[in-house]
């Protein structure tokens, strides 16, 4: 766990042999964290350190897409009393996978504000998976893309079992478009650091059609 901006902590866990990325955002009182972990002791003990640390429990967790690194904790935050905010496709992928349910349905373009934090939801478009939900903080200009985006220094586009290699570059490009004032990018995986957006549509021309 370290500060990544004012108020922002990047946590990183290496379950399955790789570094995976997920934030703790501060508010007033209340946290958010944004993706739930691998499974329910990594969400406890994110939980714990809001709560012990910062002094500001976690109230709202968002789950960017249903695959177990982002919605494996989601069951404990449920636990917790957590209102867990999926869009109506990751909630649709949980119930077909018999995954914990997120009880709080987003749109594909939605703005919170959570203890004194504004949170900016959007959907760029399929590409890692059909549900990829990417997240902006306009007062810290973070932007977190989760799986939809590759580390800068990745060397492949990593699991592509359910991703949509068509749609993705026209995905990436409204992405791009619609934060332009991103000063930090937070890939699913890897190092932060140099350009993932860029990166990411690499890889894709790199891939072999199929």
């Amino acid at each position: 766990m370290r500060p990544l901006g004012p108020k922002v902590w990047l946590y990183v866990s290496h379950q399955q042999g790789f570094p995976t990325n997920g934030l703790v955002v501060e508010g007033a009182g209340a946290s958010v964290l944004v993706d739930a972990g691998w499974d329910w002791r990594e969400a406890a003990w994110l939980f714990d350190f809001a709560a012990k640390r910062l002094h500001a429990p976690i109230r709202d967790v968002i789950v960017t897409h249903a695959h177990r690194d982002r919605i494996g904790g989601a069951g404990e935050a449920l636990r917790r009393g957590a209102r867990v905010h999926a869009l109506a496709r990751t909630i649709a992928r949980a119930h077909e996978r018999g995954q914990a349910v997120p009880n709080v349905t987003e749109p594909e373009q939605a703005s919170l504000t959570i203890g004194g934090v504004t949170l900016e939801l959007f959907y760029p478009g399929a590409g890692h998976t059909d549900d990829n939900l990417v997240l902006y903080l306009p007062a810290s200009r973070i932007l977190y893309g989760g799986c939809f985006l590759k580390s800068g220094d990745a060397h492949d586009l990593g699991n592509i079992k359910d991703a949509d290699l068509t749609a993705w570059p026209a995905s990436l490009a409204r992405l791009s478009e619609r934060f332009p004032q991103r000063a930090i990018v937070v890939p699913g995986h890897g190092a932060l650091g140099g350009d993932p957006i860029a990166r990411t549509a690499a890889l894709l021309r790199a891939q072999p059609t199929r």
